[in-house]
């Protein structure tokens, strides 16, 4: 059954799980993917709508998993 969540929902989601299972705190995603740690923190609060294709992988290239991976 496909997943009807819209993609900031999936997004939101899949960043913060991610994030957590590769043991990285927001400052330290922000550092290494060069996005602001309050986008980070917008985007996992669902407070971010339309994020770039740029900005999400950036954020999947730093925790090396597809972009993919983000939005599905």
């Amino acid at each position: 059954m496909p997943d009807t969540f819209p993609v900031e929902e999936r997004l939101a989601r899949n960043l913060e799980r991610v994030r957590k299972a590769k043991h990285l705190t927001r400052p330290r995603l922000a550092k290494l993917s060069n996005v602001d740690q309050s986008t980070i923190y917008a985007i996992e609060r669902r407070r971010y709508k339309d994020a770039r294709v740029s900005t999400v992988s950036a954020l999947a290239e730093a925790m090396r998993v597809p972009i993919g991976t983000l939005l599905d």
